[in-house]
């Protein structure tokens, strides 16, 4: 296939290829896959992710605080008309205990939408958000390359004797390498 120009999507590159039929390939997860006709045109932004109008309270998994894990997880979903986070998806987790965690959290996040969300583009989206859970004062990578938005942060004290899995390095400066 020949392809006939590069268009950006918010953060992602959309490659338009001629075929019988027009595609546009992207990819989520290393796995290609096809968007429908209409994606196709005039490069679009991706509405932002509406801020956390409220936030489930979660503990951090008992099991893991005890044996001192740590861990991110990468989840992607849509936001309905009132707010809330459908159709989740994880994407990516540490641990199944993290992940479970994670699909708890979202049940319980509410966003602040705007009047007419369900009308917009954004209705329609998918976004992607990262949690990480780390024991401060700890080296756990608190960013995420897949998503632009501030990851949510699980933290919990650490529980005398139980492993340090990471260590902070000199000079850390993210949200889990200070104590709280």
């Amino acid at each position: 296939m020949k392809g006939i120009g590069q268009y950006s999507c918010g953060h992602r590159a959309v490659m338009v290829f001629r075929a019988s039929v027009y595609l546009a390939l992207t990819t989520i997860s290393g796995l290609p896959y096809a968007v429908a006709d209409e994606a196709i045109g005039a490069p679009q932004q991706q509405p932002a992710l509406p801020p956390i109008k409220s936030l489930k309270s979660i503990d951090y998994p008992v099991k893991a605080k005890l044996n001192g894990l740590e861990g991110t997880v990468l989840i992607e979903f849509n936001v309905d008309a009132k707010g809330k986070p459908t159709n989740l998806s994880v994407l990516r987790a540490d641990d199944p205990m993290f992940a479970s965690a994670a699909s708890e959290l979202f049940a319980g996040t509410r966003f602040d939408v705007a009047k007419g969300w369900a009308n917009s583009a954004g209705y329609s989206l998918r976004y992607r958000m990262g949690i990480v859970f780390c024991i401060p004062p700890s080296g756990q990578v608190d960013t995420f390359a897949e998503s632009r938005d501030t990851p949510i942060i699980v933290s919990t004290n650490r529980i005398p004797g139980s492993p340090i899995r990471n260590p902070v390095s000199p000079g850390a400066t993210g949200r889990c390498a200070k104590s709280r």
